[in-house]
C-alpha cells in the first residue's frame, strides 16, 4: 500500500512540475499546494504571491 501511495504522489508532483513549466504558470504549482494541501486562505495565498486585485497582476 505504501509503494502505491508513493507512487500515485510521484504522479501528482510530475503533473504539478509540468505546470509550472508553461508561461505565466511558473506559481501555479505553489499556489495549488498552498490551497489543496495546506489549506491557506486565498488571501493570504494572494498576498504570498504578490497578487493585487486592484492591478491583477502577479510578481
Amino acid at each position: 500500500m505504501r509503494e502505491l501511495t508513493l507512487t500515485e504522489m510521484g504522479k501528482v508532483e510530475d503533473v504539478l512540475n509540468a505546470i509550472c513549466l508553461d508561461p505565466g504558470c511558473e506559481r501555479y504549482k505553489d499556489v495549488l499546494i498552498m490551497w489543496y494541501v495546506k489549506k491557506v486562505d486565498k488571501e493570504d495565498i494572494a498576498r504570498g504571491i504578490g497578487y493585487s486585485e486592484n492591478s491583477r497582476d502577479c510578481l
